[in-house]
């Protein structure tokens, strides 16, 4: 019999993970009924930082609704109105990437949802690929401001990408090194 490390249920020996909370199983009868220590026994499960990082997965999902709906409308008012470059540009730089991205995230966060081993790695990939995309988009911005600053108003776009940019740089900074050094990610993703 095994059992949870959290409410206590106990479950057969070929469960892994406990129904009501999600917290790892142990098997009773083994000397040392988990491969944690036992101080770290209660770093197990999406508290603390793991948490905030798993609302801040959400909260993006919720969000990112409008990348698509951005693609949507920009495309929409094109074939309505004659061309207008600054929502041509945005639409390539903005509504393009950020589609891409918020389909990869949903990969990503129902791997976090699942508590799958390779959720971390797939999350740190993310957060770099995000911070390229984000620079490289930013880059063509400045690009863009230089050469049709004169004939079109880049200013906002601009501002949106350099947000985007520190943004991105803010997630990297901060997300990568939890991800890779926190023992509540390491004791939490073990499916």
């Amino acid at each position: 019999m095994k059992k949870c490390t959290y409410c206590g249920k106990e479950y057969s020996d070929e469960a892994h993970v406990c129904e009501t909370d999600g917290e790892r199983l142990v098997d009773e009868n083994s000397p040392n009924p988990s491969p944690l220590a036992k101080s770290d026994q209660n770093l197990v499960g999406f508290r603390g930082w793991l948490l905030f990082f798993a609302i801040i997965i959400y909260l993006n999902l919720m969000m990112g609704i409008t990348a698509p709906a951005f693609i949507c409308a920009g495309v929409a008012f094109l074939f309505d109105r004659p061309a207008d470059l600054n929502l041509i540009f945005a639409l390539f730089l903005y509504g393009i990437p950020n589609t891409v991205m918020y389909i990869w995230f949903w990969f990503v966060a129902i791997q976090v949802r699942n508590k799958r081993s390779t959720a971390p790695k797939a999350m740190i990939k993310f957060l770099k690929v995000q911070l390229v995309v984000s620079g490289v988009a930013l880059a063509i911005g400045m690009v863009w401001a230089f050469f049709c600053g004169e004939h079109v108003d880049p200013s906002q776009i601009l501002v949106m990408l350099i947000y985007g940019f520190i943004g991105s740089c803010g997630g990297v900074l901060i997300w990568v090194n939890y991800l890779n050094k926190s023992k509540r990610v390491k004791a939490t993703f073990v499916n």
